[in-house]
């Protein structure tokens, strides 16, 4: 498939014009091979990630995390250097799409996280800056707290950080992947039973608990590995491309 092709494909696909606003610079970030038939997936770009994909003979890295952000100068020194370079020496396309890969309603790590814990997914929770990025669940009968935590830890994160501050019986779930932790404060004003995302800050257990809501921090890494798998999969079944997620697990 031609490079081009993909990348119209993607950015309309995931709506890029609704995510103006985002810090990451979406879509194509480095230009390598014009003819795309294996992508790598991962999370975010690394030197480890570019030996994997070189290893396994891609042509295209897909990425959550890439290298290029709006708040950082787009100077090629240090890290981001050697990373470019290994790119380049290999003729990789890198790829990187941000809150478009959140958002989404079919790919998105916020309906991939409810599908994987079998909740449903409701309609949209929660913005940065004026764009729309997690999602909500709406049970019609209620979950025991117990069950939900035991899917999250069994199926998204077995280390995730639990504030079981909340009532035992849940019927809604909010759910913003990585960074989300400035959405508690809307999680409580909508009267969530219990908010889902990736990593705390340092206030957010007095918060939760002064409040009495159940929050789960379920890893930035681990929340947002769902999108890059489920966008390179749907790439496989409709273009025939080949796809491999490379795991690098992250601590945070």
């Amino acid at each position: 498939m031609k490079r081009e092709e993909l990348l119209c494909f993607l950015n309309e696909y995931l709506e890029l014009e609704k995510f103006k606003e985002d810090i990451s610079y979406n879509g194509l970030q480095v230009e390598g091979k014009e003819e795309v038939m294996k992508i790598v997936g991962g999370v975010t770009i690394s030197i480890e990630l570019i030996k994997e994909a070189i290893k396994r003979g891609a042509d295209t890295i897909l990425v959550h995390h890439g290298l290029y952000w709006k708040d950082v100068k787009p100077i090629a020194v240090g890290y981001v250097a050697k990373r470019v370079k290994l790119l380049l020496q290999n003729n990789l396309n890198l790829i990187a799409f941000h809150i478009p890969l959140d958002y989404h309603n079919e790919v998105g790590n916020n309906v991939q996280l409810l599908r994987k814990l079998e909740l449903p997914v409701s309609g949209d929770f929660g913005t940065w800056r004026g764009m729309p990025v997690g999602k909500f669940a709406e049970l019609e009968e209620s979950l025991e707290r117990k069950e939900l935590i035991r899917r999250i830890t069994e199926r998204i994160n077995p280390k995730a950080l639990i504030f079981p501050f909340g009532e035992n019986k849940i019927k809604k779930v909010a759910v913003i992947s990585g960074g989300g932790c400035e959405s508690l404060a809307e999680a409580i004003e909508k009267k969530m039973d219990f908010f889902i995302t990736g990593e705390p800050r340092e206030w957010s257990e007095s918060v939760a608990k002064d409040e009495g809501i159940n929050v789960v921090f379920a890893g930035h890494y681990h929340t947002e590995r769902l999108g890059v798998m489920a966008l390179g999969n749907l790439l496989k079944e409709k273009f025939g491309l080949e796809f491999e997620f490379v795991e690098i697990e992250e601590k945070i």
